[in-house]
This record gives structure tokens, sequence and C-alpha cells, in this order.
């Protein structure tokens, strides 16, 4: 599941807010004795800064119900959740264009399974390392994702990760609750794509198999290789010691050596499959 640090969740509904400024002001009329002229009125200027007068954030039936299962680590009991999950639980408990509504009970299971089910608390742990960029601190690294599927999985920000994961429709069905139909039955496409995903994780395993036997059988063959050149250097070295020490140099040597050498491969072949591997 991408992180969505910086994004609000659900995008089907926003809190409503009403902005006003409420500026202080009096009249003081004043004359001219003499004249009898009256002067223009002055405007005072209040030394306190504007307020801005927001309306309370609306709680659809079972929003209470639902708050207090949100995990601790996300936001401890009777604190204010972020405004982007309290927005997407909203969503899920009205019903929003394209998102079905649903009960208190199946939005709790529904957090559970994003928070428990993808080890978000593990993820979210400063000494979590999801890619060689994570500190202590934070991560660079781009979030793991469909489209991005080798991303960093640590989680930066709870509450906006759970915001982004409990809105989250990974079936093309918005009536599907996780391979559930919402008042009825499994979900035939989740059923399908399942399928195919079995699918392509068996192959994908038979290629992986397959070349790790094939890796093998390389480096067996290599090793064939290896060992025969070594003897082959080792006789070599004996036969030229035990002419040397018998007096034979020069031209007269060489040749000796590459006449016995001739007749120790025909009697030690190299080996045929790290030939062929080495070939390959």
């Amino acid at each position: 599941m991408a992180d969505a640090v910086g994004k609000s969740a659900g995008g089907f509904a926003s809190a409503g807010a009403s902005d006003g400024a409420a500026g202080e002001s009096g009249e003081a009329g004043s004359g001219s004795a003499a004249s009898g002229t009256t002067l223009p009125t002055q405007r005072k200027t209040s030394p306190r800064p504007a307020t801005t007068k927001t309306q309370p954030r609306k709680e659809s039936p079972g929003f209470e119900m639902v708050r207090a299962a949100i995990p601790p680590a996300v936001a401890a009991p009777g604190t204010r959740l972020y405004p982007g999950l309290h927005r997407a639980i909203n969503d899920l408990l009205d019903g929003a264009p394209g998102i079905p509504r649903r009960t208190p009970e199946q939005v709790i299971a529904r957090i559970n399974r994003r928070w428990y089910g993808e080890h978000a608390e593990a993820r979210a742990a400063v000494d979590y390392r999801g890619c060689d960029r994570c500190t202590a601190s934070s991560c660079t690294a781009p979030r793991k994702g469909p489209e991005n599927p080798e991303g960093c999985d640590r989680i930066r920000n709870r509450n906006a990760w759970l915001a982004a994961a409990v809105i989250a429709q990974d079936c093309p069905n918005p009536a599907c609750e996780d391979g559930q139909i919402i008042g009825g039955g499994d979900c035939r496409a989740c059923q399908e794509r399942a399928v195919e995903r079995r699918e392509i994780a068996r192959v994908a395993a038979e290629t992986t198999a397959r070349w790790e036997a094939e890796s093998e059988a390389r480096k067996a063959a290599q090793g064939a290789v290896d060992a025969w050149t070594q003897q082959e250097a080792a006789e070599e070295a004996r036969y030229r010691q035990v002419l040397g020490e018998a007096g034979v140099w020069g031209v007269r040597l060489d040749h000796q050596v590459g006449q016995h050498m001739a007749g120790w491969r025909e009697r030690n072949p190299r080996p045929a499959c790290a030939r062929r591997a080495v070939g390959a």
C-alpha cells in the first residue's frame, strides 16, 4: 500500500468550514464650536488579530464506535483524529460516490485488516528499515505501491498511511469488502484475480527454481574445469622438474614436456560438461 504523507485520505467529503473576521470598530464625532463644522468619522483599529470561526467536524452515526477501535499507536484514546482519517471514516460510514455505506463493524474490521494484517505498527517503528535509504528520522526513497513494487514499505506517518489505506479499494467492485460483497457472497472478481496471482506465483517459482538449478550446474561444471586445470599445471610442473634434474634443457625440454602433456591429456580429457558450460 502506497504511503500518503501530506495527502488527504478520502477525497470524497471535506469538513465544512466558514471563515470570518471579527473586527472591532467605533465612531467618534466631534465639532468645532467656532465654525460649527462636523469632522469626518474616524475608524479605530482593533489591537487584537482577526479570529477564524470553524464549524464542528461532523461525526457520522457509529463514528465513536469506530474511533474507539483506532489503534493507540495511531491516535491515543480521547485525542482528536487526523482530519484525513476522520474524513475517510465518515466516507465509509455515510457512503460516498463510488463507496457503498458500511456498518461500524465493517469499518472496524477493515481498519484491523489494514493495520494489523499489513504489519503497520512494525513498519512505522523508528528502527524499521524498509530500504537502504531509511534512517532513524525518516526515509527519502519512493514509497512502495502497485506502480512501484520495489519501493520502501516503511510508514513515515501513521495517521496519513491509515487514512489512505482504509479508504483504498483494491477490487474494481466498490461493494467488495476484501473479497466479500457487502450484502451477499464472495466477490467473483477477487476470486478470478486470486487464481491469476496463484498462476503468476507458480510460474515465477518454477522459473526461479530452474534458474537456481542451472546456476548450480554451472558452478559445478566450472569447479570441474578449475580442478582439471590445476591438475594439468601441476603435472607439467612436475615433469619439467624431473627433466631438469636429469639435465634436459632448452628446446629439447619443451619438446619432451609437450609430448608428455599430450599423452596426459589423452588419458585425462577435459570435462565435456565443463566445456559446454564455459562456452554458454
